[in-house]
């Protein structure tokens, strides 16, 4: 006896073979989303019979019909998403199919790629060609997105969770205020970089009192005179504040420079020169009568000058640090070149420049905060 084993499929049972003479015509089974691959001698694997196969065993005998799925379904599931959909796919088994793209959203994490299993490792990434055989369901991984680094007058760490690309954000601090007077607003500086899991980034978050390169503000008489925000800077390497990274510049990825102190002559006020941007700001002078231009912007080449008749060199600013006047006037804003100084009848201070050599698709905008600086790292995906 020759008993049909249809594997899943029906419609055969079994037929009587004499010893010594061939299978004869064999059963097609069917089922319902497969194509029929033939009789073998085990469930999977085994050798193939057919009809012209001669039987020379005794003994009664199973065969087991072997299948091929004609289609297979890839399910997506959210995994604990906020919003959006990501429609199956129908996939030729064995064969290239490409995953449809994620349309799934979570707040303030980012999609990381497919999981097989709830909770498990990222197997596939966004849009793969796979190879599967058999219907699946992929789960969305995700990430926490999302880290912030506020003033704290030293350096912040932040480490990189996965391989991927990082949107990077930068925000320099306002410059200080004299008396009722403000302090020019700190720029904001982006882009993007590509970072390896475990790799570190070092933060320096500037102050509104001048850490990380703004210019002190020094008072006199009846005028008042702000410091210099602080620049926004993250690099490589951590050598502590800007100005240190005159000789490592390749180390610096991106920052916002700092807004210029104020300045107030006998309650008259003159603000401080924003910072951001390819140059700084510069800052406001309102009263008295002073020689030439009170100062300058920093660039992306130089410091802002103060072209007053007789000035200091102090008043200049510099690679990551602003311009001051050791007895009185308002400081500069830190920033990749800093501001210069101003001390001419309580004018402000002018505004750092930007910096985004060190990464991709970024831009820079003067005068986009207040207060302290401040800093974002956003995952965005592999």
């Amino acid at each position: 006896t020759l008993t049909y084993n249809n594997n899943g499929g029906s419609g055969c049972s079994s037929k009587t073979i004499t010893y010594g003479s061939t299978y004869g015509t064999l059963c097609t089974p069917s089922r319902s989303g497969y194509t029929f691959l033939g009789w073998y001698t085990a469930a999977n694997g085994g050798t193939q019979v057919t009809s012209s196969t001669a039987l020379w065993s005794t003994s009664n005998q199973t065969i087991y019909a072997h299948w091929k799925l004609n289609s297979y379904t890839i399910t997506f599931n959210g995994n604990g998403n906020t919003g959006g959909s990501t429609a199956s796919k129908t996939c030729t088994p064995g064969a290239a199919c490409v995953l449809t793209a994620n349309g799934f959203t979570k707040t303030n994490y980012a999609f990381a790629g497919w999981s097989k299993t709830q909770g498990g490792a990222v197997v596939y990434a966004n849009g793969q060609t796979v190879y599967e055989t058999s219907n699946l369901t992929l789960y969305a991984v995700w990430v926490q997105s999302v880290k912030n680094f506020g003033y704290t007058g030293g350096v912040q760490t932040y480490t990189a969770p996965y391989t991927g690309s990082y949107k990077l954000e930068v925000w320099g601090a306002q410059g200080e205020g004299a008396g009722s007077c403000s302090g020019g607003a700190g720029g904001y500086s982006t882009g993007y970089v590509w970072l390896t899991a475990g790799q570190k980034v070092y933060v320096v978050v500037g102050g509104q009192s001048s850490y990380n390169g703004g210019g002190i503000g020094n008072d006199t008489g009846d005028t008042q005179f702000g410091a210099g925000g602080g620049a926004t800077h993250i690099a490589t390497t951590n050598r502590g504040i800007l100005k240190n990274y005159s000789s490592y510049r390749a180390e610096i990825l991106i920052v916002a420079g700092g807004g210029g102190g104020a300045g107030n002559y006998n309650g008259t006020c003159s603000a401080g020169g924003t910072g951001g941007g390819t140059q700084g700001g510069v800052g406001e002078y309102k009263k008295g009568t002073c020689s030439g231009t009170i100062a300058g912007g920093g660039t992306q080449t130089s410091g802002g000058i103060n072209s007053e008749s007789g000035h200091s060199n102090a008043l200049d600013g510099g690679f990551g640090y602003g311009g001051y006047f050791a007895t009185y006037g308002s400081g500069g804003g830190g920033g990749y070149y800093g501001g210069g100084a101003s001390r001419c009848f309580g004018s402000g201070g002018s505004g750092g420049s930007g910096y985004i050599g060190g990464v991709t698709s970024g831009s820079m905008q003067n005068g986009a905060r207040s207060g302290n600086g401040y800093a974002r790292i956003t995952y965005v995906s592999n």
